[in-house]
């Protein structure tokens, strides 16, 4: 009794990872009820660059090496109404058109101390056909005054919906 107990956990085992296994390498997202490969629905960042930063000179932004990821950091705001701002270039590389369906900001734990906003692009309603590209600026101000010099660094990611 014990080695077919035995032989019915290993195959149990065997089942889950096939079926884990399966589940990692078929990757595809449920677009307005049509099945869709998440190839033919992506918009990466394309390009970054600090504009201008008042109350500090060492921000910066990086995009990841998949180009869905930027990451910012601005490392010395001063006082209140300083900021760091950077224009985004984002580029529609799928196939179909796609509409912004949330942000992400990872990392920010700054008890309402800042502010990010984003400019010159009607983030929620511009949908971007593929090929399009899309400037739009990231400007990160210290809202509440404090003691000392501020950091921070945090990761901004953006997902998209069939347009």
């Amino acid at each position: 009794m014990k080695r077919q107990s035995k032989i019915i956990v290993v195959l149990v085992l065997c089942l889950l990872t096939l079926a884990i296994g399966y589940y990692i390498f078929k990757v595809n997202v449920d677009v307005k009820e049509d099945h869709v490969n998440n190839k033919d629905l992506e918009v990466i960042f394309k390009e970054v660059k600090k504009n201008e930063q008042a109350g500090g000179n060492l921000a910066s932004a990086i995009i990841s090496k998949n180009d869905k990821n930027l990451f910012i950091y601005v490392p010395d705001l001063s006082y209140v109404g300083s900021y760091a701002s950077f224009l985004v270039t984002i580029k529609n590389t799928g196939s179909l058109p796609a509409r912004l369906s949330s942000i992400n900001e990872y990392g920010i734990n700054n008890n309402g101390y800042i502010k990010i906003s984003y400019d010159d692009f009607d983030v929620f309603n511009k949908v971007l056909e593929p090929g399009q590209e899309e400037v739009f600026g990231i400007k990160v101000t210290l809202k509440k005054n404090i003691n000392n010099k501020i950091r921070y660094d945090f990761v901004i990611n953006m997902n998209y919906v069939q347009g």
